[in-house]
């Protein structure tokens, strides 16, 4: 691998990823803090890359903008992975919950694969492969489980931490095991290729 580009809109996980990156001795890796939406770039997507720069693009868990730019940075024969997390499946223990911590009830498990193909058009590309597991999310502590269930809101629109915690309590005790607390997830990844010619 020549060199790795990493970047996230959040500056605490570009922190994050340079502070483990330095820990392994890791010299080829850049990370950006960059928003690649459409209104942080003037109405369209932009990734933080030169056209052709990169042969590999992997995506876990984000949102589906960057495909629409993903062909401008991209060499010829590069492939794009994503993986996109299912909405989440229904617990016994939801409905505990505040309101604001809550997630809406799966009606479609193939949700995701329509926009992505929409996408991968606007982008000139189109969808290689598609696959779905499900595997088991394990969070270890009540602490893990209130980050991921409070994930992309702002501290005005969610209970603190101290205010849930007898309730994820009572959900690891009535739940949990050795391991934490385990939700169930169906996972897609999908794969395109950018065609040798335009």
């Amino acid at each position: 691998c020549r060199s790795v580009l990493g970047y996230d809109r959040s500056a605490a996980y570009i922190d994050l990823a340079r502070r483990h990156a330095r820990e392994r001795g890791l010299a080829n890796a850049t990370f950006l803090c960059h928003d690649s939406s459409p209104e942080a770039n003037g109405g369209r997507p932009r990734l933080p890359a030169q056209d052709g720069a990169f042969d590999l693009l992997i995506c876990s868990k984000g949102p589906f903008h960057w495909i629409e730019d993903a062909r401008r940075g991209a060499r010829a024969g590069a492939v794009l992975l994503m993986l996109v997390p299912d909405l989440t499946p229904s617990t016994p223990w939801r409905e505990w919950l505040p309101e604001s911590m809550r997630w809406d009830e799966p009606n479609d498990p193939h949700w995701a694969r329509p926009t992505i193909k929409e996408r991968l058009k606007i982008g000139g590309l189109t969808l290689h492969s598609w696959w779905s597991f499900d595997v088991p999310e394990v969070f270890p502590d009540a602490e893990q489980l209130y980050v991921w269930l409070t994930w992309g809101c702002t501290p005005e629109e969610v209970p603190s931490f101290a205010e849930v915690r007898p309730i994820l309590e009572r959900v690891f005790v009535t739940y949990g095991d050795e391991a934490g607390v385990a939700i169930r997830r169906r996972r897609y990844l999908w794969k395109a290729v950018v065609p040798d010619s335009i």
